[in-house]
């Protein structure tokens, strides 16, 4: 029994550390990862963003200056009005995609730091962010995956072809994903399992072995 005993603490210890060293890992390498992006980001915004835009402004131009050199003819004007109007949508549009993609950025640096926290100090608690954020990722992901499928087999020539190659390459990183993610749930469940969640070492360090005072009298209750 004492062998048995002995067996499942070494299984058990061999198997937790593990399991937090690689959480850690994935913390550390998250943060690394997204701090890269976002300088490039930035940087990417205040570069090629401008470019971008009068890049947009310049196709409106030839395209106006194209409608009146064929004599504004009324036919077309319709077909020309709605290629302005696409323009105008992408440039409004960019702003809040950099605005989206920073945000959605920060969000994740901010849980993978919330990891490592919680990881480097028992509080299973903070790692719930990193937990929430990256399922609903994982979620929308999955999803956005099989439309975008959907619509290269349906619309695009080839499209079996090239939607199976997708479906295999973005399965494979989701598939990584997903381990990821259950490889710092364990780590959750392991810290929450621990009792040490919120918990200071120390502050329950009850001594048991000292003994009560006993009153020498006892109490009497009246009848």
């Amino acid at each position: 029994m004492a062998k048995r005993l002995q067996s499942c603490l070494c299984c058990c210890l061999c198997q937790r550390w593990p399991v937090r060293k690689a959480s850690i890992v994935i913390a550390v390498f998250g943060i690394i990862i997204n701090v890269l992006v976002l300088i490039g980001e930035l940087t990417a915004t205040g570069l090629f963003v401008p470019q971008l835009q009068a890049i947009l402004y310049h196709y409106e131009e030839v395209s106006r200056q194209n409608f009146e050199d064929a004599g504004s003819p009324e036919e077309s004007r319709s077909d020309f009005e709605a290629y302005w109007h696409r323009l105008q949508i992408f440039r409004d549009l960019i702003p809040w995609a950099i605005v989206v993609e920073v945000t959605s950025v920060l969000l994740s640096l901010i849980s993978h730091g919330s990891l490592l926290y919680g990881l480097t100090q028992n509080r299973a608690v903070f790692m719930v962010p990193y937990l929430l954020l990256h399922m609903i990722s994982l979620v929308c992901s999955t999803i956005l995956l099989f439309v975008g499928v959907i619509c290269l087999c349906v619309a695009a020539t080839g499209g079996i072809l090239a939607g199976i190659i997708a479906l295999l390459i973005g399965g494979i990183i989701l598939a990584l994903g997903f381990y990821l993610w259950s490889v710092v749930n364990a780590a959750y469940i392991e810290i929450k399992h621990d009792g040490k969640d919120g918990i200071e070492d120390g502050a329950c360090d009850f001594n048991f072995s000292e003994k009560l005072p006993v009153n020498e009298k006892p109490l009497h209750f009246p009848a």
